[in-house]
């Protein structure tokens, strides 16, 4: 599965036949085993009456032995946003990990029109207390093992975890702990703030060698006093680089909210996901 192959599936809408290819690269030794006929999973009508349909395409045993399902969740237009409600969405499926009988599913939630998909790792396991009483351990969080797909969407970080995993995949079988960490943000969060600090230090010093701010500080400078406000040229500087980049965070956020470009008379969330870079 190559750069392009990824970006065709998550920057277009959900589409059942490249989901079976991202499964097939993704397990190449095991085929036969997840192409069986879908079937559909019978479920409370009250409890998922968000869903218009959820299909179980199978499980696979992965190399550790854990065992692994395959969903499809069709939800009904309207009922949920699948940008936000991670929780929710979750829910739908959750209670079908049963370490022992089923360790993860990995699904994925789309709305018929909508542009918009999620998909997400699902994943619980199992200790014993000093009790001898089984407990839940490293129940994946709905906030972090989980990916929203799109035109619109940002999936850079998708992009470098999946290729990473496609690679693994090529050398040996995938185990669970694989795909846990394919959907683990906490070192994605490390990185990104590196690249920040990173992009914040050539901002701040763009600014400060070209003189494009405070530069009347270091304009008609006396001796005495030149490293002092060259000091105060740069403390000042950085301070402007720092707020002006914290404030272009947050209009991402705004932006991944939908509540920007959007017209007077549309729905809460409808604004436009591309709205900043339609701006130059």
């Amino acid at each position: 599965m190559t750069e392009l192959n990824l970006n065709q599936i998550f920057q277009n809408p959900y589409s059942i036949e490249k989901w079976k290819q991202f499964l097939f690269e993704l397990f190449p030794n095991n085929r036969e085993e997840f192409i069986t006929p879908n079937k559909r999973k019978e479920d409370d009508k009250k409890k998922h009456e968000s869903a218009e349909q959820i299909w179980n395409w199978g499980e696979l045993n992965l190399k550790d032995k854990s065992k692994i399902l395959f969903y499809e969740v069709e939800l009904k237009q309207g009922k949920k946003q699948i940008a936000r409600n991670r929780v929710e969405l979750r829910n739908l499926i959750h209670q079908d990990v049963i370490p022992g009988h089923a360790d993860g599913i990995l699904a994925v939630y789309y709305s018929k029109g909508s542009p918009e998909w999620r998909m997400s790792f699902i994943s619980k396991s199992l200790r014993w207390d000093e009790d001898n009483n089984i407990m839940i351990k490293d129940e994946t969080n709905p906030h972090r093992y989980t990916y929203v797909f799109g035109p619109h969407e940002t999936i850079r970080t998708a992009m470098e975890r999946f290729l990473h995993l496609f690679s693994e995949s090529r050398k040996q079988d995938l185990v669970l702990d694989d795909l846990v960490k394919a959907f683990s943000v906490e070192k994605v969060t490390r990185k990104f703030f590196s690249e920040y600090k990173r992009q914040f230090e050539a901002f701040s010093s763009h600014f400060i060698d070209q003189k494009l701010i405070f530069g009347h500080f270091l304009k008609a400078i006396n001796d005495d006093d030149k490293s002092q406000k060259e000091y105060e040229a740069k403390r000042l500087t950085r301070n402007f680089a720092k707020k002006l980049m914290g404030r272009i965070v947050f209009l991402y956020f705004l932006q991944k909210k939908g509540w920007m470009g959007a017209p007077s008379s549309a729905e809460y969330g409808k604004g436009m996901r591309n709205f900043m870079g339609r701006l130059h």
